[in-house]
C-alpha cells in the first residue's frame, strides 16, 4: 500500500530588498510615512509582522515555516527543505517581484504548488488569469486565508480558532532601536458592507462580511496576550467597521468587565469605525468595551458616502478625544468632487479635528474594484503604469482636476501645517490621556471611575517624561504654548515628577537634542524589517503558550 505523503506549507511575504516609498519610507511602516510623518524627531517608527501568514500557519494542524521580508536567496535556500504548497502573501506594488518568486520557485522546487493571496490577489484577477496559463501560479486565495487553506489541504479544523501572533510596535529610534513586540494583532471579520468605491477590502468580499472570531474569541486571543507577555499594553482589532457590529463590541466589553485578573484596568484596543457606527454609542460605552483608538475614514466632506453619515464629524472627534480615546483620521485626496477651488475645505475640516494620528493619502485606482472599471472606460487608466505605482501615493490614473504633483505636494503641506500647528501625535496622546483620566474621576460608574482612570493614570506616568523633549523641540509657539498648558494641567492633576521622573526626562530630551544635531548632517534615520523564519510543528506538538519558534537571520545563515 502506498502511503500518501502529508502535505507541508512554507508561508512567505515578498521578498526584498523593498524600494523605500517616496524614496524615504520603508514600505511597511505605517507609523512613519503615514500616521506620524513630518513629526520630526518624534516621528515614530513601526515593528511589524505578516499576521496573515502567521494566522493560517496557526490555525492549520499540519507542519509549515513562516518566512518574514527574506530575500531571494533566502527563499532559495528554504526551498531545498522541500514543501508541498508555497503560499505567497503580496500587495499590488510587489506584484514584479511576486513573479521573480513564482519563477524561482519553479525552479528550485517544480514540485510544489504556488498559492497567492493577500491585497493583490484581490485586484488582480486578470493578470493571474493569465500567468496560470505559463505555469506560474496554480491557486489564487481571495478573502478568507483560513478556510481556503483548510479546504484546499484536505486539513481538519480545530475547535476554536488560534490567534498567537507575533506582537507589533513602534518606538522613536533614538531612544531604541529595536521596537519591542507590544500589542497583540487579533482578526475579527474581513470586508464591509458598505462597499465605499475606492475600497479594495470590500470589493474582495463583494460587500458581505465574513466573521473570523466571535467576541468570545477575542476575549480569550487578548487574554492570552496579556498572560503570556508583560510588556503587552494593547490589541488591535482588525476588522473594516468593527464598530458597526453593535452586539459583538457589547459583548466583548462584557468580557473584559468581568476580568478579574486584568479588567479594564489593563484590557484596551484599537479598532476601526465609521461614523454612523459611532453614532450608536456614548461615551461611557466606549469606555466600557475597551475601546482605546479608533481610526475614522473622515474622507471629504463633499462626499455621499454612507459611512459619513450619522454623526458631525467635529462631535464626533470632540466626544472621543474630551473622554479619553485616540483618534486615526484618515483622509483621501484626488477625488473628482474635490477641485482646487474647495480641496482646502477638505483639508482645513480635517487639521481642525486634531486627530492623534492621521493618514493623508491620494486615491488610488486599483484593478478589482468598481471605479477602476469606471475609469477605464473614461481612458483615464494609462496602459503603461508600472505595478510599483499602486501605493497610497502612487500615480496610477489621471486625475479630473489635478496633476499628480499637486496632490502629492499638498499631502505633504498638510502634515507639515499639522506638525506646525498641532504638535506631534507624543504630545496628543498625553493630552488625550489627561481628559480620559479627569473624565473617569468624574463618573459615577464605578468602573469608570476605579478601574478606567486607573488606566489613564498608568498612561500619563508613561508620556509625561517626554514633556521637555516635546517643548524643547515644539515646531511653533503655539505648540509650545499647547505643551505648556498640557505640563501645567499634569502637574495640577498629580504633582511635580519626583527625581527619578526628573532624569527621565532629561535623559530623553538630551537624545532629542543629540538627534537633531545630528539630523543637521544626515538624513532622519530609517528602520528596517530583518528576515525572520518561523517554524510551526504539527498542532499535537506545539507548545501551548507559544506555538512557534522563530529564528533570525545571522543564525540561520
Amino acid at each position: 500500500m502506498i502511503m500518501k505523503k502529508k502535505p507541508s506549507v512554507l508561508f512567505t511575504s515578498i521578498c526584498g530588498p523593498f524600494d523605500k516609498l517616496l524614496g524615504r519610507f520603508p514600505a511597511n511602516d505605517q507609523m512613519a510615512f503615514r500616521l506620524t510623518r513630518g513629526q520630526e524627531p518624534f516621528v515614530l517608527y513601526e515593528h511589524t509582522h505578516l499576521s496573515s501568514l502567521h494566522l493560517m500557519a496557526q490555525n492549520l494542524s499540519l507542519p509549515s515555516v513562516v518566512l518574514e521580508y527574506p530575500s531571494m536567496d533566502d527563499l532559495a535556500r528554504e526551498l531545498e527543505n522541500g514543501y508541498s504548497h508555497v503560499a505567497i502573501s503580496f500587495k499590488v506594488c510587489n506584484t514584479d517581484r511576486l513573479m521573480e518568486m513564482c519563477r524561482l520557485i519553479r525552479k528550485k522546487s517544480p514540485g510544489s504548488k504556488i498559492i497567492v493571496g493577500g491585497y493583490g490577489a484581490i485586484c488582480l484577477p486578470g493578470l493571474f488569469k493569465d500567468q496560470r496559463k505559463q505555469n506560474l501560479i496554480d491557486y489564487v486565495c481571495r478573502g478568507d486565508g483560513i478556510s481556503f487553506m483548510r479546504e484546499l489541504l484536505e486539513d481538519p479544523p480545530a475547535e476554536e480558532i488560534t490567534c498567537k501572533l507575533p506582537k507589533i510596535g513602534s518606538t522613536l529610534p533614538w531612544m531604541s532601536p529595536h521596537p519591542m513586540g507590544t500589542i497583540g494583532i487579533i482578526l475579527s471579520g474581513l470586508g464591509c458592507t458598505f462597499a465605499c468605491h475606492f475600497c479594495t477590502t470590500s470589493a474582495a468580499t463583494r460587500g458581505k462580511y465574513i466573521e473570523i472570531m466571535n467576541a468570545r474569541q477575542i476575549y480569550h486571543a487578548m487574554r492570552d496576550y496579556w498572560k503570556n507577555s508583560p510588556l503587552t499594553n494593547s490589541a488591535t482589532i482588525y476588522d473594516e467597521n468593527f464598530l458597526n457590529y453593535k452586539e459583538k463590541v457589547s459583548r466583548l466589553g462584557k468580557y473584559l468587565q468581568k476580568d478579574e485578573e486584568f479588567g479594564l484596568k489593563r484590557f484596551n484596543y484599537f479598532a476601526f469605525g465609521s461614523l454612523s457606527a459611532l453614532a450608536k454609542y456614548d461615551p461611557d460605552e466606549l469606555l466600557l468595551n475597551g475601546i482605546d483608538t479608533l481610526w475614522i475614514g473622515v474622507e471629504s466632506k463633499f462626499s455621499p458616502l454612507k459611512k459619513r453619515r450619522g454623526m458631525d464629524v467635529q462631535e464626533a472627534f470632540r466626544m472621543l478625544h474630551s473622554t479619553g480615546i485616540k483618534s486615526v483620521g484618515s483622509l483621501i485626496v484626488g477625488e473628482d468632487l474635490q477641485t482646487p477651488e474647495n480641496i482646502h475645505e477638505d483639508s482645513d475640516e480635517f487639521i481642525s479635528l486634531d486627530p492623534t494620528f492621521q493618514q493623508i493619502a491620494i486615491l488610488i485606482v486599483s484593478p478589482g474594484i468598481p471605479l477602476y472599471d469606471n475609469m477605464k472606460k473614461k481612458g483615464r487608466i494609462p496602459g503603461n503604469v508600472p505595478w510599483k505605482d499602486y501605493h497610497l501615493y502612487g500615480n496610477n490614473f489621471i486625475y479630473k482636476h489635478f496633476t499628480h504633483k499637486e496632490l502629492t505636494d499638498h499631502v505633504e503641506g498638510m502634515y507639515n501645517k499639522i506638525h506646525r500647528e498641532k504638535g506631534p501625535a507624543l504630545a496628543k496622546v498625553l493630552e488625550v490621556n489627561l481628559n480620559g483620566f479627569e473624565y473617569c474621576m468624574k463618573s459615577s460608574h464605578p468602573l469608570l471611575y476605579n478601574h478606567k482612570s486607573h488606566f489613564f493614570r498608568s498612561r500619563c506616568e508613561s508620556y509625561s517624561v517626554f514633556l521637555k523633549a516635546l517643548r524643547a523641540h515644539a515646531p511653533s509657539s503655539s505648540v509650545r504654548s499647547r505643551l505648556d498648558n498640557l505640563a501645567k494641567r499634569y502637574i495640577d492633576i498629580f504633582g511635580p515628577f519626583d527625581a527619578l521622573k526628573e532624569k527621565t526626562a532629561d535623559q530623553i530630551l538630551r537624545k532629542a537634542d543629540a538627534e537633531m544635531k545630528r539630523r543637521q548632517t544626515g538624513p532622519p534615520p530609517s528602520a528596517e524589517e530583518t528576515f525572520r523564519r518561523y517554524t510551526y510543528l504539527s498542532r499535537d506538538k506545539r507548545p501551548a503558550r507559544r506555538p512557534y519558534s522563530v529564528e533570525y537571520k545571522k543564525k540561520i545563515q
